[in-house]
C-alpha cells in the first residue's frame, strides 16, 4: 500500500473519500477533519473524486516546527484524527453488526416460510381425524404411482376399503363413537403399511391404499393381510359395549395399458362385488376371501 505519509492534510473545500482496495468499506472527510493518512490513500482518494475539492498540506518541515513550538496544538490535531478514525471504525463495526442481524433475520424468515409452506402442504394433503392422506393427495399422487409402475415394471396394487354398517354405528352409539372408530382404523392402516405405501381416507367410511412395487402373489398376500388385520380391531366404548368393525375390501393390480382411472375402476368393481357378497369380504381380481380367511 505504500509508506506512511510524513505530511498532514487539511480539507479546505469539498469532500474527500477514501476507498480501500481489499475492503468494501469507504471513508469520507469534509472540511474540519484532519488526517495523517498515508500518501497512497490520499492519492487514491483524489484520483476517484471529482475536482471540486481543495487540500492544504502541512509538510514535514511545518510538522517539525509545530512539534517544537506548539506541541499541544499538534497533539490536539493528532488526537482529533485518532478520534475520527476510532469513530469511523466503530461506525463500520456497527454497520457490519446491523448487516449480520439483517442477514440472520432474512435466514430466519426463509426458514419459517419453508416450515409454514411444508405445514400447509401437510394440512392440504392430510385429514385431521385419522391423520391419513386425503382425496386431494390421492388425486395428486395416483397418476405418478401408475406412471412409475409403467416405467419400471415394478408392480402396483390398489385397495379400496369400506367399513360395513358404519351408519348403524353412528345411529346406535353417536357420531363421536363413529369418529373414534374411523380414527382407530386410520391409525391402524397408517401403522401396518410400509413407508412407501399411500394410505388415504377418501370419504366418510371409505379408504384407499396404494401399494407400490408389489405384484402377483405378493400383492394378493398383502391385501389379505391388511383385510385380516382390520377384522382383529376392537373399539371399547364402555364396560358393556365393544365394537368389532367389519370391512369390505376390493383390490386389483396394475396391468399393462392401465391408466389411473382404469386401475381404480377395477378396484371399485371388486369392492362392489365384496359388498354384494355380504360383510367382511375381500374380492381380489375376482377371487373372494372370507372375513377371517388365513
Amino acid at each position: 500500500m505504500g509508506d506512511l505519509g510524513d505530511s498532514m492534510y487539511v480539507i479546505d473545500e469539498g469532500v474527500i473519500g477514501f476507498h480501500f482496495r481489499k475492503a468494501r468499506s469507504q471513508r469520507s472527510c469534509v472540511p474540519g477533519n484532519s488526517s495523517a493518512k498515508s500518501r497512497f490513500w490520499l492519492a487514491e482518494a483524489i484520483g476517484r473524486q471529482p475536482p471540486r475539492h481543495r487540500l492544504k498540506e502541512v509538510g514535514s518541515a511545518t510538522t517539525t516546527r509545530l512539534k517544537q513550538e506548539h506541541p499541544q496544538l499538534l497533539c490536539s490535531l493528532l488526537q482529533e484524527t485518532c478520534a475520527y478514525l476510532v469513530a469511523s471504525e466503530q461506525a463500520l463495526a456497527g454497520d457490519v453488526r446491523a448487516r449480520d442481524e439483517e442477514l440472520i433475520r432474512a435466514i430466519d424468515y426463509l426458514r419459517r416460510t419453508r416450515e409454514e409452506r411444508e405445514a400447509t402442504h401437510v394440512l392440504a394433503h392430510t385429514e385431521e381425524l385419522t391423520g391419513l392422506y386425503n382425496r386431494r393427495c390421492l388425486n395428486d399422487q395416483l397418476a405418478k404411482f401408475v406412471e412409475r409402475a409403467r416405467e419400471t415394471n415394478s408392480g402396483l396394487a390398489a385397495l379400496v376399503i369400506d367399513l360395513d354398517h358404519f351408519k348403524a354405528v353412528n345411529d346406535a352409539h353417536g357420531h363421536s363413537v363413529g369418529d373414534r372408530l374411523l380414527a382407530l382404523v386410520g391409525s391402524h392402516l397408517g401403522n401396518i403399511v410400509r413407508r412407501t405405501d399411500l394410505p388415504c381416507r377418501v370419504g366418510g367410511n371409505e379408504f384407499v391404499v396404494l401399494l407400490p412395487e408389489v405384484a402377483g402373489d405378493e400383492a394378493a398376500f398383502r391385501a389379505a393381510e391388511i383385510h385380516r388385520s382390520l377384522s382383529d380391531l376392537s373399539l371399547v366404548c364402555s364396560d358393556d359395549i365393544r365394537i368389532e368393525p367389519s370391512a369390505s375390501m376390493g383390490g386389483t393390480i396394475f396391468v399393462a395399458g392401465d391408466d389411473a382411472e382404469r386401475l381404480m375402476k377395477r378396484a371399485d368393481d371388486s369392492l362392489y362385488a365384496a359388498k354384494a357378497q355380504g360383510r367382511g369380504k375381500l374380492v381380489w381380481n375376482d377371487y373372494t376371501w372370507s372375513r377371517r380367511a388365513s
